[in-house]
């Protein structure tokens, strides 16, 4: 079994940088999501759209 302890450790020591990976992945999921805004709003009527 694993305590906490270890696992910390483990964690520690990887190379990554969590709050880098995580506003890379906010930027292109943003980016994704206006993407397919303008895709509803240009084939959605707005009334519909509100509804959404």
């Amino acid at each position: 079994m694993v305590n906490m302890h270890d696992a910390r450790k483990d964690n520690d020591s990887e190379d990554t940088h969590p709050a880098e990976e995580m506003n890379e992945d906010l930027c292109k999921w943003k980016i994704k999501t206006g993407k397919a805004m303008f895709a509803l709003k240009t084939m959605i009527e707005e009334d519909m759209l509100e509804h959404i």
